[in-house]
């Protein structure tokens, strides 16, 4: 299914042309999409990859060996290992083939790049399930790969051989005192862990603290003090339950600060295959008044909170997907058209009617409230809106507070 891709550095220009790019992996080829500065995204470009190794996914993006060229790193489900993709030049896209990982993977549980690992601003490839001691069905401790040079990598550093993770983890500084810290959750215990760096070298990690979590963690976020207490959240979202003869997925966001429980909400979605469902997490300036807002989705659902204070949120919009196409969804928060609001990519697809689709939404803050509320922009071919922007493809966030309109179940 063709999703935005799940990159950790979402303000990529990857041909470097001032212009930054939504990438799509789509089966056997990457998309490039690109705002025309009129009415919409463009496809640019598209980059066909090796065809004996299909359902590719694009784990990051990012520069790892500090050359300046942008490298992409893509799973290839049948190969079973890591490969990294390079531009050719400064204006081409990934279209060169520089590294695959001498490792086999049992199972892919998670990985992505980060350029906050040791404080330095190098991306790193780094991810959960240590490839030799993980199984398709158990994930054990994390990893980070270290480039030694002319684009090779390898695995140097290993930690938390002994824990079992959930496929969720995030890297960051919580507590802004210049250490990093990983958050994993833990399998069997059913806790959030962290662990800090010992030093800036971040070479060791020790264990600081646990949080009790709540069912099935999906996603961890390290969040940059949503509610502007002077404190970094971590924001995590789980399903709570499945209830396969209703065709009911209960999917649960909670926000820690520190121990403590600052948002816990909690939303139920119909869905015509509960067998495979999924959800993420993230957040922007959505209504431009330069505060962070959060973004969630679950299943073919959508939610918009913001903070109005120590610890307070409110509702600004929500969403559900009446055609029943989305039931494992991702989302991205960028302003792609460079006006002050960040756009909500809202990407997934549905298994039972083997559609696909992406979304995009902005919040108009000067329509008139008399005006369509929601209008949905989708591309006849189900991967990204052709058509672009116009008066009817925004959302107005209320001015009023939100009533609950959304579809929970159909009847």
């Amino acid at each position: 299914m063709p999703y935005i891709s799940p990159i950790s550095q979402k303000n990529i220009d990857c041909n470097n042309n001032g212009k930054n790019e939504i990438v799509i992996d789509h089966a056997y080829s990457i998309l490039f999409y690109e705002y025309n500065g009129k009415n919409g995204f463009d496809l640019i470009d598209s980059i066909p990859l090796d065809t004996n190794y299909p359902y590719i996914v694009i784990e990051g993006i990012g520069d790892l060996d500090g050359d300046g060229l942008k490298d992409a790193v893509i799973w290839k489900t049948l190969s079973k290992r890591l490969w990294v993709y390079e531009q050719r030049d400064m204006t081409s896209f990934f279209d060169t083939v520089v590294w695959t990982s001498d490792t086999i993977f049992k199972a892919l549980h998670y990985v992505s790049i980060t350029n906050k690992l040791k404080g330095d601003g190098v991306d790193r490839i780094y991810g959960a399930g240590i490839p030799w001691l993980s199984t398709p069905s158990k994930a054990l401790g994390w990893f980070y790969f270290t480039c030694i040079g002319d684009n090779q990598y390898e695995i140097l550093n290993t930690f938390e051989e002994n824990t079992q993770i959930e496929s969720a983890m995030d890297i960051g500084d919580i507590d802004n005192d210049s250490l990093t810290e990983v958050v994993l959750e833990s399998y069997f215990k059913t806790q959030i862990f962290k662990y800090e760096s010992v030093s800036s070298s971040d070479d060791s990690f020790e264990f600081t603290d646990s949080i009790m979590s709540y069912g099935s963690t999906m996603c961890l976020l390290i969040l940059p003090d949503i509610d502007r207490d002077g404190r970094n959240e971590v924001e995590e979202l789980l399903i709570n339950y499945i209830d396969v003869m209703w065709y009911q997925v209960s999917y649960k966001c909670v926000i820690f600060e520190g121990t403590d429980i600052i948002f816990n909400r909690e939303f139920v979605v119909g869905t015509d295959y509960p067998y495979l469902v999924g959800g993420d997490i993230d957040y922007g300036d959505i209504d431009g008044d330069g505060l962070n807002e959060l973004v969630i989705c679950g299943g073919r659902h959508i939610e918009v909170w913001e903070s109005t204070g120590d610890n307070q949120f409110e509702r600004m919009w929500e969403w559900t997907d009446p055609t029943y196409y989305t039931i494992e969804s991702y989302i991205r928060c960028y302003d792609f058209n460079k006006n002050g609001i960040d756009e909500i990519i809202f990407s997934g697809g549905g298994e039972s009617l083997g559609e696909e689709c992406t979304r995009i939404f902005e919040c108009d803050t000067t329509r008139d409230p008399s005006a369509p509320e929601i209008i949905r922009a989708e591309a006849s071919d189900g991967v990204i809106v052709e058509a672009g922007f116009d008066y009817d493809d925004y959302i107005r966030k209320k001015e009023q507070e939100v009533e609950n309109t959304r579809q929970i179940l159909d009847s």
